[in-house]
């Protein structure tokens, strides 16, 4: 009689797990609770064993088909135990409102099931069941009860994860299905460094088991460019590495004075320490421009007679090319005087002898002052006849048919080249439309009395200081004396 009083209870008190059939890889699969109980019940508790590799995940009741009456307030909870896999759980109401009496779903378990977990069949226990009556009965029932709960292959997931090997940042992980496309994210960013890629390459596919990638990087290096002044600059480094440094030297150069040093356009002249200056941390290309100041002014003429002007002193001292300033005019004879001048102030208009050549005249601050007819025309310019605040007359040096003088400029006038040089004359004193002649100081004796144009029977020179059998048309130096043929 024991017996089926026990074998009663036990069909009419006991709560009972079943569970549909689920994969590996489920997140929150669903194990539910069923309670029957033959009288109303105002308290249960019950312990979940779960198989090993399972993990829980949550719990709640469920109210399914109104096992909860209103006013019930169900004090609910869900234990694990991580030594034995377990879930305990525990529910109660307020006293007087109990669940009704028939069978239901009390609760809902959800567990994690890893793709690690082997398909197959597995066992779910409820054990050390109570189940509390109104009344204050209590049915502890044991043995529990089980269920069969078939895990089959589910989803397997990858995840591919980045290592960005110094750089700045993170990146997330990807995790998908294996097998399933993946997308290659961006490639990393990192100042002053060159992405080469991923140590593998990126899949076109999750693989199994996942896959680390390990960024590769290179510094970055730059270049130095030299915009002007090269010849003069000594680089330590043409082509520096991100975060290195260049140093830049600045040499002396043959008639020549430093001045200035740009780097990307800012002067840092005052920055350098003796003749270098040096770049720290670099970090981008560089340009650098060096700015010299000759010592000397390299005139070339073409001819034996050149009129010239600069904006600079020269020093024509030891040079072989001749500066003369125009320093009067005899209008009996129409000669202009010419007079050397070995120290040249700057603008001033000066007529240079000497054979055809290039020479190079040194930059000099003199303390000579000039007052010459000469016309300086530095940048060059249109000359007319005359003059319209002065009325003076404008004369260009030209040699015609051999004869070289100071020719009156005709027409709407000339343009002259830049560093050039022009006589003016007062009105007054000059002949209109005629030629004006020069006159070298060194022939003149006793004031301005002409050129003595005869032959003479010493020797005869060329400016070049060549003998020459009879005088030339020009200059001619006739026993010591410059004679203008």
């Amino acid at each position: 009689m024991g017996a089926e009083t026990e074998t009663s209870l036990m069909n009419a008190y006991k709560i009972t797990p079943w569970a549909a059939n689920a994969r590996t890889g489920t997140t929150a699969a669903a194990i539910e609770l069923h309670m029957d109980n033959r009288n109303v019940v105002a308290k249960w508790n019950c312990t979940l064993y779960l198989p090993q590799g399972f993990t829980f995940n949550s719990a709640e009741i469920c109210n399914d088909a109104g096992r909860y009456p209103d006013g019930y307030n169900a004090e609910f909870t869900a234990t694990p135990n991580a030594a034995d896999n377990t879930v305990s759980f525990s529910c109660s109401g307020e006293d007087g409102v109990d669940l009704n009496g028939k069978e239901g779903i009390v609760a809902m378990v959800y567990v994690d099931i890893p793709s690690t977990v082997t398909p197959g069949d597995y066992t779910l226990e409820v054990k050390n069941t109570s189940i509390e009556e109104s009344d204050g009965s209590i049915h502890n029932l044991n043995p529990g009860t089980s269920c069969t709960w078939t895990i089959e292959q589910g989803i397997v997931y990858g995840t591919i994860t980045f290592d960005l090997n110094g750089a700045p940042g993170e990146y997330a992980p990807i995790t998908a299905p294996v097998g399933d496309p993946v997308g290659a994210p961006d490639d990393p960013e990192w100042e002053g460094h060159n992405f080469l890629g991923w140590d593998k390459p990126f899949p076109e596919t999750m693989p199994e088991g996942g896959l680390l990638l390990t960024a590769q990087w290179e510094l970055k290096k730059y270049q130095v460019y030299v915009e002007a002044g090269a010849e003069g600059l000594t680089i330590s480094n043409m082509n520096p590495e991100y975060g290195t440094s260049v140093t830049i030297t600045v040499n002396e150069l043959p008639d020549q004075i430093f001045e200035s040093l740009l780097i990307n356009q800012d002067d840092v002249t005052a920055s350098m320490t003796g003749n270098t200056y040096t770049i720290s941390n670099v970090a981008a290309d560089i340009y650098v421009w060096a700015f010299y100041k000759s010592t000397k002014q390299g005139i070339t003429i073409t001819q034996e007679y050149t009129p010239f002007s600069c904006s600079d002193d020269l020093d024509f001292t030891g040079s072989d090319l001749k500066a003369y300033i125009a320093s009067g005019f005899n209008k009996a004879t129409n000669q202009v005087v010419l007079v050397r001048a070995k120290e040249v102030p700057a603008y001033t208009g000066v007529l240079l002898i000497g054979t055809p050549g290039t020479y190079n005249i040194p930059y000099n601050e003199t303390n000579c002052y000039y007052s010459s007819i000469f016309v300086p025309c530095i940048q060059g310019g249109w000359i007319t006849p005359s003059e319209q605040t002065t009325g003076n007359y404008n004369y260009a040096f030209d040699v015609v048919e051999g004869e070289p003088g100071f020719y009156p400029i005709t027409g709407n006038g000339i343009e002259l080249p830049a560093q050039s040089a022009y006589l003016t004359l007062p009105a007054n004193f000059a002949q209109a439309g005629v030629k004006v002649n020069i006159v070298i100081e060194e022939d003149v004796i006793d004031g301005i009395n002409g050129v003595d144009a005869s032959t003479t029977d010493g020797l005869i020179y060329n400016l070049a200081g060549q003998r020459i059998q009879k005088m030339q048309k020009g200059i001619n130096i006739v026993n010591g004396k410059k004679i203008l043929k």
